[in-house]
């Protein structure tokens, strides 16, 4: 009996930091993506050895950093001497 494998559509990127290491989840169900973090706990406990949440991170867009203020732009400073 061979059964199809159905692949969820995503990615995952661990991500190692000072303080451990950080699984960054995107999983795409249908038309709508889910993004959230993994983290070892410090102490586990008996239930479980995991924290996870949602990230709510969202990358600007090249059109979103041209339409920053004007006179944010560290490029533009201009210095009298």
């Amino acid at each position: 009996m061979s059964e199809k494998k159905k692949y969820i559509g995503g990615s995952i990127k661990q991500i190692n930091t000072q303080y451990g290491t950080l699984l960054n989840c995107n999983l795409k169900f249908g038309d709508q993506w889910f993004k959230f973090t993994i983290a070892e706990r410090k102490t586990p406990s008996e239930k479980s050895t995991h924290y996870a949440w949602e990230n709510e991170y969202n990358r600007q867009t090249q059109a979103e950093k041209e339409e920053r203020e004007p006179g944010s732009e560290t490029d533009d400073f201009d210095c009298p001497f």
